[in-house]
């Protein structure tokens, strides 16, 4: 190998260094948000899109990759569907997907704001939070089928997050989400 190729090997060794390391630390020191678990797989939301890894721990695997923002994956009860809140048009929408990323579905329509809390445990239905018959910021829960048929409202007057008990009898809710409150950690008298 002569001087000239080694100088030029030398040079895109370093190019590669510049643009690989950046990359892995970023994905190692990240913010991970929303995370859900099914058997021994967790989902993820970093850098606005969908990440899945094994519970024991090893490398993550994106499995959204759309300039709009994802949030909120939860698993469908048999773990076989992940249904998150994503805003790819300027507005959120709920969309489902298989485990792997595939088959992405748009499942709301609506032009209000929709947010994926959960699934309904045996009816496999998703429950999603809107304001659609009610004033702004005064949130419902309804429930949707993966195909967006058979929409259902909740009969709370005012729910924000929920989820139902195994046998789906009963619900555990709250009125007010704080997750993106300046004062969520607040311990005051009107603390929820």
């Amino acid at each position: 190998m002569n001087l000239h190729q080694k100088i030029k090997s030398s040079f895109l060794f370093i190019i590669l260094l510049v643009y690989t390391v950046p990359n892995v630390l970023d994905a190692q020191s990240g913010l991970m948000r929303f995370p859900d678990i099914h058997d021994d797989l967790i989902v993820f939301v970093h850098g606005e899109d969908i990440w899945t890894v094994p519970s024991q721990g090893g490398i993550a695997q994106r499995i959204t990759i759309h300039d709009g923002i994802e949030r909120f994956p939860k698993f469908s009860p048999d773990g076989l569907f992940i249904a998150f809140t994503g805003e790819y048009d300027g507005n959120s929408d709920v969309y489902v997907m298989n485990r792997y990323g595939g088959d992405i579905t748009r499942v709301t329509f609506h032009p209000g704001y929709d947010e994926v809390v959960g699934w309904h445990s045996l009816k496999n239905k998703i429950i999603f939070r809107a304001s659609r018959n009610s004033f702004p910021r005064l949130f419902q829960l309804y429930m949707i089928s993966p195909d967006g048929s058979g929409l259902e409202q909740l009969i709370f007057h005012e729910a924000s997050q929920g989820s139902f008990s195994p046998d789906g009898k009963m619900m555990a809710y709250n009125k007010v989400s704080r997750e993106f409150r300046t004062w969520k950690r607040y311990k005051g008298g009107t603390a929820q």
